[in-house]
């Protein structure tokens, strides 16, 4: 009995023991699509530390969620008293590449997908597309920015005109310029924080259309008697760090930017390219660049082509010249007499003559759609090709799509208003309401909506 009784007692001590030992559970980060998922072994009653923000391409990250639906993000400081599986969240576009479309309901704005599938409730009196991960919206007669998911990062300003006006406010480089009145810029980070002001006056102003990219910014430097007489670059820090006697210059692409130089003949002065150091990569004969539209923003180089005028002078005096589209090596690719190229894209050009009709040509020269008079204007703020077509208006003022590869008509002139195509959807105007259609035709989003508009309402001076 004292044996059996000693063996009884070292079984209720492992039970003893056993009930101490704690649980572990496996909690699942899911990124992507699951293969690389990163499994932790959290004990009961704990809580699972937060995994540093996941990267993929160049998607924005927006958090971590309970489930694919991404309807309940997940609360890190909750116990874990079960296996757990938690989904990285990533925005739908690429940064650079949104295509968000902007909506007005009953007299506010809000955000969908080009499929209709609303993101941000309408709650705005004032909207910018988004760009970049963020968008610019007003409300009550003040303005902040936004992420995707309608979260405000940023303090609340008195409202400036930037808002609905279609100048680009975030860049790649995640700064930004807000107006805040009385003359003075500030550059926000994406955090909201004030990285340094700009107070615009007699002597420096930061133009509208200029924005960072590649780390600097064009600012516009004036003389004694206001007019311009110079034009260097900021950094980050809002220190001058080019600096040489440009004339005009351009904000930067893909790492170069075409800077006006004086010369000997101040009537000739002509553009060169350089890179963030500025030193220069090589001469042009361009006396004057025009920006094109990328998608989302303004650009000189564009698919490695850039648009300009060579100027003829005549002792002191010039006279316009040829019309140019020149490579990424400032050689001439293709030369107009007096009809200006606007656009460049997929081996593509737009043209506009002095009438305001426009042809499209190869890069070649070889003419795909001629100038007509039944066919001109085109919509919206940015003149550019995009998803292989080009929108114009016929002589009864109504809106189709032309095929920049054929010349022949997609989309039948029956809308009232038609923006640029991007990835396959255009918002369009009928019977006075706004909707969504695909390069089909097809109805995608019914016209129901009070007005919208895509990035393509961004400005192209």
């Amino acid at each position: 009995m004292k044996k059996i009784s000693t063996i009884f007692i070292l079984i209720l001590t492992l039970f003893a023991f056993s009930g101490c030992s704690s649980t572990t559970h496996n909690v699942s980060f899911i990124i992507g699509d699951g293969i690389d998922a990163i499994i932790k072994e959290v004990k009961t009653g704990e809580q699972v530390t937060r995994l540093d923000d996941p990267i993929k391409d160049n998607y924005q990250f927006l958090g971590w969620y309970t489930s694919l639906e991404f309807n309940q993000e997940f609360n890190f400081e909750q116990e874990i008293n079960n296996d757990v599986t938690i989904h990285a969240r990533f925005s739908h576009f690429e940064l650079g590449k949104e295509n968000y479309i902007a909506f007005k309901e009953d007299g506010l704005y809000g955000f969908m997908l080009p499929t209709g599938e609303i993101v941000i409730e309408a709650k705005y009196d004032k909207v910018e597309p988004f760009r970049y991960g963020y968008a610019l919206v007003q409300k009550d007669g003040n303005t902040t920015f936004i992420d995707v998911l309608g979260n405000e990062f940023s303090e609340w300003h008195q409202a400036h005109p930037a808002v609905t006006n279609g100048y680009l406010q975030f860049s790649q480089d995640g700064l930004s310029k807000v107006y805040i009145g009385n003359g003075i810029t500030k550059i926000i980070n994406t955090h909201g924080e004030v990285l340094y002001e700009i107070e615009n006056n007699q002597e420096l102003r930061v133009e509208f259309a200029s924005f960072y990219s590649d780390g600097l910014i064009p600012i516009t430097l004036f003389d004694g008697n206001g007019n311009r007489s110079e034009c260097v670059y900021y950094n980050q820090q809002g220190e001058v760090t080019l600096q040489n006697n440009y004339l005009s210059c351009s904000v930067f692409t893909d790492g170069v930017a075409l800077v006006l130089i004086p010369s000997i003949d101040t009537y000739a002065s002509s553009y060169v390219l350089i890179n963030p150091t500025g030193e220069i990569l090589f001469e042009t004969t361009i006396n004057e660049v025009y920006y094109m539209f990328d998608g989302i923003k303004p650009v000189i180089f564009k698919e490695g082509y850039a648009i300009g005028r060579i100027l003829s002078v005549l002792g002191e005096e010039t006279t316009p010249g040829k019309y140019v589209v020149i490579d990424n090596q400032g050689q001439v690719v293709l030369e107009f007499d007096t009809d200006r190229p606007i656009d460049v894209s997929g081996g593509y050009v737009l043209t506009v003559n002095s009438e305001n009709y426009y042809a499209i040509y190869d890069l070649e020269g070889n003419l795909i759609l001629n100038y007509s008079e039944e066919y001109k204007d085109l919509h919206y703020y940015a003149s550019a090709i995009s998803d292989g077509m080009v929108v114009l208006s016929n002589n009864q003022n109504m809106y189709g799509a032309f095929s920049v590869s054929t010349g022949e008509i997609i989309i039948d002139f029956e809308y009232q208003a038609l923006m640029m195509f991007i990835d396959g959807y255009a918002v369009a105007k009928k019977n006075g309401l706004y909707g969504i259609i695909d390069k089909e035709n097809n109805i995608i989003v019914d016209f129901v909506y009070e007005d919208m508009f895509s990035v393509a309402k961004t400005i192209i001076n």
